[in-house]
């Protein structure tokens, strides 16, 4: 089912720049299974959560989530993960076995397949309006891991740009704002409030995705 809605996450990282590496430009659809297995994996675990949530704090309403937009953003985050942190955060995306690390390249070739699928000149009645932006805003002294960095440009798209939090974090959130404002044609004009951004924020990861279609059935 789809519908008129645009998603956005942000996570704040305190992980420890490099170019931007460019997206690959075809799709890896062997790799496309892997991910659309997990994403599905995940989503039945998110959905039974939120709806035992749901059920045990109201009667009426509806329930919608995104659960692919959520997958990504944590996988993004997964990526600065090692240790035991890496190994529940596998769990809970239902990462491939035994390689767990494949399922970032398996995610950005589902994410290239869908963006084959956009029309950007169309209104969304007759074919889907999509578009996914991911991207890094790091401390501009902040020395990230080049495997992180490379991992998240070329599996993710997710650029780096860097901000200056300590000594101005107030044109920063504006500068975010402005950035997913601009990638989500207006609908989310403000993702961080007032006071979210401080001269202690070293990193934000934030992962959007805007979805114009019409109802599978209306």
């Amino acid at each position: 089912m789809l519908s008129r809605r645009t998603y956005l996450k942000a996570v704040p990282l305190g992980l420890a720049a490099s170019t931007l590496t460019t997206r690959p430009a075809a799709a890896d659809t062997g790799a496309i299974p892997a991910a659309a297995s997990a994403v599905r994996a995940f989503t039945a675990d998110l959905y039974r959560t939120l709806a035992a949530t749901t059920a045990a704090t109201t009667t009426t309403g509806n329930l919608v989530c995104a659960p692919y937009s959520v997958a990504v953003a944590l996988a993004m985050a997964r990526v600065g993960a090692a240790g035991s942190t890496g190994d529940e955060m596998d769990a809970v995306l239902h990462a491939p076995e035994p390689r767990p690390d494949a399922l970032h390249p398996a995610l950005g070739a589902l994410d290239r397949l869908l963006a084959a699928y956009d029309d950007p000149g169309g209104t969304g009645a007759v074919t889907p309006r999509m578009s996914t932006a991911n991207a890094l805003w790091p401390q501009v002294d902040l020395a990230l891991r080049p495997q992180f960095v490379d991992t998240l440009s070329t599996c993710y798209a997710a650029a780096p740009h860097p901000v200056d939090f300590l000594h101005a974090p107030e044109p920063a959130r504006q500068e975010i704002n402005a950035w997913v404002s601009q990638r989500t044609a207006g609908r989310i004009p403000q993702l961080l409030s007032d006071g979210s951004i401080s001269a202690a924020t070293s990193l934000v990861l934030t992962n959007a995705i805007s979805l114009k279609a019409a109802w599978l059935f209306p």
